[in-house]
C-alpha cells in the first residue's frame, strides 16, 4: 500500500510540474502614464586621458567632475609652427541612451585668434572622430569660462558608445600662425544619457516646449528599448494620436491603436510638432528633447487603444501656444497604457532530496525567476513517515511596485490520517496551487 502511495505521489508531482511548465504565466497591467517633469539621467565622467599634443600643466581628471572653478590645465606645444593642444578623454556608460549630451566648460589663458577650438565625439561605426554634425562643437576661446554642448538623438549605442559601453571625445585648440603659447583650463566635462520620465504619477512643476505649435499637428512616436540598449520604433516613422495646436490654454486628446509587441526592456515616446521633435530649448544650448521613457518593464505592449492628452498654454502677449507637461494643471499623459510581462519561466536553484526508503521528502528548495516578477525563497520540508508537512515557507513578490505577497509562512501537520484523507490532502494542495496560477495569469 505504501509503495502504491509513493507511486501516486510521484505521478501527482509530475502532473503538477507539467501544469506549471505549460501555464502561460504573465502579468497584465493597464495604467495611466504621465509625462513627468523629472529626469532619468546617467552622468559619467572621464576615467582616462591621452595627451596627443601639449602637456599637463596642473590638475587631474577629478577636477572635471564639478563646475567649481577648480581646473585641469593643459599647456600648448609648438607643432609645425602652430601652438597646439590636443587631448583625448574616454570613459564608460551603461543603460538606455536614446539621447546623449556632452557638456564642456573651459577657458583659455590668452585672448587671441584660434584656427581650431573644438570637441569631437568618436564614432565607433566609422572608426574615426566626427567632422560634422551635432557631435562636433566649437569650444569657447574666452579667458572666462564658457559652456558648450554636443548631443545626439537616437542610434547612440554602437555609434557614439561602443558595444562594451566605452565613449571617447577629443578636444583640440590651435592658435593661428602669429599666435603665442597658451593654456586651456577645463572645469567640467561630462557625458550623459538623459530623458524625461514616463511614470505612474505626476510631478508638481511644469516644463514647456520652446516652439509655437498653434495650428500645427502635435503627436507622438513610440520606441522600444532592446536588451542591447538599441532602440526600435513601433510607430513606423510617423506621428500618431495627433491633435492641432490650439489658440487657447486647454488640453486636447487623441487616440492611437497600440499593437501588441515583442518584449522590450523599456519604452519611450517623443513628442513631435509635424516632423520636428519638441524640445525645452536649443539642444546646442543645453536644451532637452521631449522624450519620455518608462522604467525597465521587461514586457510587451498589449494591444490597446491609448488616449494621449496634450496640455497647451496660450501666451496672449506672444500670441503663441506652447506644449506643457508635468503638473495636474498641465497634465499631459497617456491612458490605457497596457503591458504584459513575458516571464522567462526559468526555475533555478531547485534542490530535491528523496528518500523513499524512509518515506521522506526533505529539503526541497525552489527558486523561480519570472523576469521582473519573482517567486523566491520557497522552501518545502515534507516528511511522509510522520504523515506531517511542516515548515513550508513561501515568499511571493508579484509586483514590486504595487502588489506584494511576502513572508507567507505555513505550518501544516496532518497527524496520522488514513490514506484516503492523505490523498485528499494532496489533491487539495494541488487545487490551491492551480488557483494561485489562475490568479497570476488573470
Amino acid at each position: 500500500m505504501r509503495h502504491r502511495l509513493s507511486t501516486i505521489l510521484l505521478i501527482a508531482i509530475c502532473v503538477f510540474a507539467f501544469l506549471i511548465s505549460n501555464v502561460p504565466l504573465g502579468f497584465c497591467t493597464t495604467e495611466t502614464r504621465y509625462m513627468r517633469n523629472a529626469l532619468t539621467a546617467n552622468k559619467q565622467f572621464a576615467t582616462n586621458y591621452n595627451i596627443i599634443r601639449g602637456s599637463l600643466s596642473s590638475g587631474a581628471l577629478s577636477n572635471l567632475q564639478a563646475s567649481d572653478n577648480v581646473y585641469m590645465v593643459f599647456a600648448s606645444a609648438l607643432v609645425s609652427g602652430l601652438h597646439t593642444i590636443e587631448v583625448e578623454f574616454n570613459g564608460s556608460i551603461s543603460g538606455h541612451m536614446p539621447f546623449l549630451q556632452v557638456q564642456v566648460e573651459n577657458h583659455v589663458s590668452v585672448s587671441q585668434s584660434y584656427g581650431v577650438s573644438e570637441i569631437r565625439a568618436y564614432n565607433y561605426q566609422t572608426g574615426a572622430y566626427e567632422t560634422t554634425g551635432s557631435m562636433v562643437a566649437t569650444l569657447g576661446t574666452s579667458t572666462a569660462d564658457t559652456t558648450k554642448y554636443m548631443y545626439n538623438l537616437l542610434g547612440n549605442k554602437g555609434k557614439y558608445v561602443s558595444s562594451t559601453g566605452e565613449w571617447k571625445v577629443k578636444i583640440k585648440f590651435q592658435a593661428i600662425s602669429e599666435g603665442s603659447a597658451f593654456t586651456v583650463s577645463l572645469d567640467y566635462l561630462h557625458f550623459r544619457s538623459v530623458s524625461f520620465q514616463l511614470g505612474t504619477s505626476q510631478t508638481t512643476s511644469y516644463s514647456s516646449g520652446d516652439a509655437d505649435v498653434a495650428g500645427l499637428s502635435v503627436g507622438i512616436r513610440v520606441w522600444g528599448v532592446k536588451s542591447d540598449d538599441t532602440e526600435e520604433e513601433i510607430t513606423s516613422g510617423t506621428i500618431v494620436a495627433t491633435v492641432t495646436g490650439p489658440d487657447s490654454t486647454t488640453t486636447l486628446s487623441a487616440t492611437w491603436n497600440c499593437p501588441s509587441t515583442t518584449q522590450y526592456v523599456a519604452y519611450f515616446i517623443i513628442v513631435y510638432c509635424t516632423t520636428d521633435f519638441l524640445k525645452t530649448a536649443a539642444l546646442a544650448s543645453g536644451g532637452l528633447p521631449l522624450i519620455f521613457m518608462t522604467e525597465d518593464l521587461n514586457a510587451s505592449l498589449s494591444s490597446a487603444t491609448w488616449t494621449v492628452y496634450y496640455a497647451f498654454y496660450y501666451s496672449a502677449t506672444a500670441d503663441q501656444t506652447f506644449f506643457r507637461f508635468g503638473t495636474s494643471t498641465y497634465n499631459s499623459r497617456i491612458t490605457n497604457f497596457s503591458w504584459s510581462s513575458t516571464p522567462t519561466k526559468s526555475w533555478y536553484s531547485i534542490t530535491w532530496n528523496f528518500a523513499l526508503a524512509t518515506k521522506q521528502w526533505h529539503i526541497i528548495t525552489w527558486m523561480f525567476n519570472l523576469a521582473t516578477k519573482q517567486w523566491h525563497s520557497i522552501t518545502w520540508i515534507l516528511e511522509l513517515l510522520t504523515k506531517s508537512w511542516h515548515h513550508i515557507q513561501w515568499n511571493f513578490i508579484l509586483d514590486a511596485s504595487t502588489k506584494q505577497w511576502h513572508s507567507i509562512v505555513w505550518f501544516l501537520t496532518l497527524g496520522k490520517p488514513s490514506y484516503t484523507i492523505y490523498i485528499v490532502g494532496i489533491l487539495f494542495f494541488f487545487l490551491i496551487a492551480l488557483i494561485l496560477i489562475a490568479y497570476l495569469t488573470k
